[in-house]
């Protein structure tokens, strides 16, 4: 489950790589020139040019890791952007505060679904994108809402038998460190460790299904999978430990479970 890439992933280069840079100077509608950023530049990364993404966003952005990182996963074959690619629905809730701004989208990747507030900034004229937060939303009608509570170092659900369609994990974070949430589908026969253990998922029959970013102590997020299909599931954290010199995975220390939809 993203064993390789754990590092990069944890800081959002999967659901949230979005940024953009757009001309901002001389009075012009900003609100449109970042609207319209947002939307290149998840063209920019679907198209997989690494480097075109890399240019419209801060190095904070990437904090603790670096754009160079980010390069040689790419160039190692360990990432690839656009795969799956971002689909964004819509751009809302744009303001402007002089040389920073907001704004709130609707981003997917396969059946991964949240709601984002991006954070840009406007470096020589062009905006960039700084930051990201997963925000809580209502659940979509029609999903099946379920509490998940995140703590070191276990998932904490309401229930773990779920209908088939879209499940949507209302998410708060009540440990001391960051938290994140993947999906995996396992087939019969094949148990959760195995996967968690596995080079490559295929080799075992499992799938990968959804993988979100982490979120911070104390905050809350919206984690929609769509159309969940009848089978058994697991799911883990691959942060770090922080309090661990060896940075052992969240996953290896118990953060795993399994739930079934019927």
């Amino acid at each position: 489950m993203r064993r390789v890439l754990v590092a990069l992933v944890t800081v959002g280069l999967g659901t949230a790589l979005l940024a953009g840079v757009a001309c901002g100077g001389g009075g012009g509608d900003e609100e449109a020139d970042i609207e319209a950023a947002i939307r290149s530049a998840v063209e920019a990364y679907n198209s997989g040019n690494g480097d075109d993404f890399l240019a419209r966003i801060t190095d904070n952005f990437l904090a603790p890791f670096t754009k160079d990182e980010f390069r040689e996963a790419v160039a190692a074959g360990e990432f690839a952007p656009g795969e799956p690619p971002l689909e964004l629905s819509n751009i809302t809730d744009v303001e402007v505060s002089g040389d920073s701004a907001t704004a709130v989208t609707d981003i997917q990747e396969g059946r991964a679904l949240t709601t984002q507030r991006l954070t840009l900034v406007r470096q020589a004229d062009a905006w960039l994108l700084d930051g990201e937060e997963v925000l809580r939303v209502p659940a979509p009608e029609g999903a099946t809402e379920v509490d998940m509570g995140l703590v070191e170092f276990a998932f904490n659900l309401a229930e773990l038998t779920f209908p088939a369609g879209d499940v949507a994990f209302q998410a708060h974070n009540d440990g001391q460190q960051e938290h994140e949430l993947g999906i995996v589908k396992l087939p019969e026969g094949v148990t959760l460790q195995e996967a968690l253990e596995a080079e490559d998922l295929e080799a075992v029959g499992a799938e990968e299904v959804a993988f979100f970013e982490p979120i911070e102590p104390g905050a809350e997020a919206s984690w929609i999978v769509e159309d969940l299909e009848p089978g058994r599931y697991g799911y883990a954290c691959f942060i770090p430990d922080a309090d661990d010199p060896e940075g052992t995975p969240h996953a290896f220390k118990g953060m795993v479970g399994e739930f079934t939809v019927e």
